[in-house]
């Protein structure tokens, strides 16, 4: 079976799908989520900057525009779940 497929069919991605996730399942999914979107902006602080003059230089905003848009989508989840992003520490692996 395809990554995508067993991506699909994950309890999680199923639940919600139906409207049976648990809905503490989902605030924690959307605080914790947040934390790859902060750490990748981060990165590309340093490591992404187009250099001036390259053709290409445009090329490097797609990364920038993804975070961004994925702070958006997590940030307003947040609010209207009433979760404080700030508090949110990130699992321990």
């Amino acid at each position: 079976m395809r990554l995508a497929e067993v991506c699909l069919h994950h309890p999680f991605v199923s639940r919600a799908a139906d409207g049976t996730l648990d809905p503490e399942a989902f605030r924690r999914y959307v605080a914790q989520e947040r934390v790859l979107p902060q750490r990748v902006r981060s990165g590309l602080r340093t490591r992404c900057r187009p250099q001036p003059g390259r053709e290409d230089a445009h090329l490097a905003l797609r990364p920038v525009e993804w975070v961004l848009r994925e702070l958006q989508l997590h940030t307003g989840y947040a609010k209207e779940l009433k979760i404080e992003l700030a508090r949110v520490q990130p699992y321990r692996q």
